[in-house]
């Protein structure tokens, strides 16, 4: 009896974590979000303090995405860079497969931004597209710990189901 009670609470268990890793994939992307604002802060220093070309700026981010546009950059702008990082990572499995297409949008209007020339309209670029990056970061972390609360009571759910179906 000890022994079915035991394997009873670890299918249960079990079930749950499964339920919860279903639901990783909005915290995934809330952390990158989270990451990419804290490079644009730091991108935001270095080209407009600093005075550092966009390449090089992009390269010494700390954020993934940021950091590997620039190295992208050889030969072509930002925007066209990050097209080639979108379509190459957004594809399951990528390191940005978690991103929604309002976050690939707002990054996108921040690429295609940079083009233009004055100081003043790149602050303005780069404090858009925190703020609009922030809202969908905000959206993506109430999301996902409803998504886990959820999946994790559903994987539980659904492990006693097959407990019950064993007994």
């Amino acid at each position: 009896m000890g022994l079915k009670l035991a394997l009873s609470a670890i299918s249960i268990l079990c079930c749950a974590l499964i339920g919860r890793a279903f639901a990783n994939g909005n915290l995934r992307r809330a952390r990158l979000l989270a990451e990419t604002m804290d490079g644009l802060q730091m991108l935001k220093i270095h080209m407009l303090d600093r005075l550092l070309p966009l390449s090089a700026a992009l390269e010494k981010s700390q954020s993934y995405l940021l950091k590997q546009t620039g190295l992208l950059m050889t030969g072509c702008g930002a925007r066209e860079a990050w097209q080639v990082l979108r379509e190459r990572e957004t594809k399951r499995g990528g390191r940005l497969d978690s991103l929604s297409t309002d976050d690939i949008e707002a990054l996108g209007a921040f690429f295609d931004g940079l083009r233009s020339a004055g100081r003043s309209e790149h602050k303005a670029i780069f404090d858009a597209a925190i703020k609009s990056l922030g809202r969908l970061e905000s959206g993506a972390r109430k999301d996902g710990a409803e998504r886990v609360r959820l999946y994790t009571t559903l994987g539980a759910l659904a492990g006693v189901a097959v407990v019950i179906g064993f007994i």
